[in-house]
This record gives C-alpha cells, structure tokens and sequence, in this order.
C-alpha cells in the first residue's frame, strides 16, 4: 500500500503542496496546465512575470474592498481618488515580478480603465447593498468532496438582507 493512501486526504494535500487544503486557483491551474500547478504548488517556484490582468484584478479587488471596509466601519463610501490610490498602492505591491502588457496595453491604459470600473461600480447598485455588511474578505473551509483535501475558498461580501443571506464575489474580466 503507498503512502499516500495511508494519508488522510489533508496530511496528503499538506505533504504534496505544504498546506491541508485546496484552492480554486490552485483547481484552476491544474486544470490549465498540470506543469505550472507543480512549478507553482509542489515546487513552489516563484513566478518572474506576471500577467498586467492578474495585477489589475487584485488592485480594483483591494480597491472595492476598501469601499466596503469603510462602509462597515460607518463611514461614508471612499471618493474616487480615495479608490485610485488604493488601486495603486495594491499595483505598486508586487513581489518584484515583472509585469507583462498584452499588444495593445499600457500602465496607463489599465490606470484609465480602472477609474472608469471604479466610477461605474461607485454609482452601481452593488456598492450599496441592501441590508447590513456582516463580512468582508470571509474565508471558508470544508469537504466539498468526500476523500478529497477541504477546499477554501474566501469570499468578497456577505451582507445580512433581513431575509437572506446575500454572498457576492466580485470578478474583473475583459471578456463576458
């Protein structure tokens, strides 16, 4: 009998990617390309580049998080140049890897860009939800599939509507 079927599901993620637990990304990366899941999880290589998309997604992430941060703590909702900084502040952030821009892209075009998401989603209904913010940045762990690591997953905001629970993620991409 191998050792990794001796192994609970957890002591086997935690032997093979040094953490008890598997993520949609790191799902994802599997799934995209088995080679990078091993440089990135098992091996854990650091990347050299990284994706100017990548970069963007997490910074109007931070960004929106903010928005909701202060909401939460009862003030009021973040001006936009309050939101611009926070999304260049989280640009500059990078562990030194370099940033790569697609054939038509730019620092600038990706700073314009993302003032006109953040106006839109600030005059958006999502930035003021209905009902009361009882989370922000939430991480949830449990089996998903019996015989296989937990899964954890973090959710963006989970809002008490009275009614219901309301969970939203917030995703950022070019395409629909």
């Amino acid at each position: 009998m191998s050792l990794a079927l001796e192994l609970s599901p957890a002591a086997a993620a935690q032997n093979l990617i040094g953490r008890d637990y598997i993520s949609w990304s790191a799902i994802s990366t599997y799934q995209q390309c088995p080679l990078r899941f091993m440089f990135r999880y098992v091996e854990r290589l650091t990347e050299q580049t990284v994706g100017a998309s990548l970069v963007f997604g997490g910074a109007i992430h931070t960004a929106v998080e903010r928005h909701f941060r202060d909401l939460l703590d009862g003030n009021p909702a973040p001006d936009i140049g309050t939101l611009l900084d926070v999304y260049q502040d989280a640009c500059d952030a990078r562990d030194g890897a370099q940033v790569i821009f697609g054939k038509e892209e730019s620092h600038i075009s990706y700073q314009q860009l993302a003032e006109r998401m953040l106006r839109a989603f600030q005059n958006s209904e999502a930035a003021q939800p209905g009902g009361t913010i009882i989370g922000i940045e939430e991480e949830f762990r449990g089996e998903l599939v019996p015989g296989l690591p937990d899964l954890l997953a973090r959710v963006d905001l989970l809002v008490d509507a009275g009614d219901a629970l309301v969970i939203t993620d917030f995703k950022t991409s070019k395409s629909r």
